[in-house]
């Protein structure tokens, strides 16, 4: 089967192994008239999608929670207990230091472990709107206050996604482009032992 059927879109695919692949697609708006992004699990669409546009889903195992950010507000949003309760229930804003005030927060990755989630946010340059990436630490029953892990772009960077070793973070970097305005490519950076 496919992801993408005409006229549809899809994005931000994860495969979790032995669950299926996580992805958002607009499909859903033939019967909703709302071409906003829906969560899907292969090619069921997940119960908990709004109009509030959610997308770049990814889910982590280890813990069972399904993490997305929610478009319109650019939030990033939680589902606890995910497979245990078939990927239904209501997902919840992330919590502080995570979902900030007056921030565009989005595009969460979270390590194989659930100990670690990159992110992407505006916190740097809310004004300019420039999307860098971010580190927190789960703690207990929080996280860490995010560091900035790649800061300095033009435009803005997104994205993030580690190899399962830990030593390259991918991620998508907005450039200017003469004809279009803007283009992305991809880069990584990598850890040195």
């Amino acid at each position: 089967w496919y992801f993408v059927e005409d006229p549809w879109s899809a994005w931000g695919p994860m495969w979790a192994p032995g669950v299926g692949m996580f992805y958002a697609s607009n499909r859903d708006g033939m019967n909703d008239q709302k071409y906003d992004g829906d969560i899907y699990l292969d090619t069921t669409r997940l119960a908990f999608n709004t109009d509030d546009d959610n997308d770049n889903p990814h889910y982590c195992e280890a813990l069972d929670e399904l993490w997305m950010n929610r478009g319109k507000d650019e939030e990033i949003l939680v589902l606890r207990q995910a497979r245990k309760n078939n990927f239904s229930g209501q997902p919840e804003l992330a919590p502080a230091p995570i979902t900030m005030p007056n921030y565009k927060d989005t595009m969460p990755f979270l390590t194989a472990d659930g100990q670690t989630l990159y992110f992407a946010s505006d916190r740097q340059d809310p004004q300019g709107g420039r999307l860098a990436i971010y580190r927190s630490q789960r703690r207990g029953d929080g996280w860490s206050a995010p560091e900035p892990v790649i800061w300095d772009a033009k435009l803005a960077v997104g994205e993030p996604t580690l190899t399962a070793d830990g030593k390259r973070l991918f991620y998508e970097q907005a450039l200017h482009d003469s004809r279009w305005g803007y283009t992305t490519q991809f880069f990584y950076i990598e850890r040195l032992d």
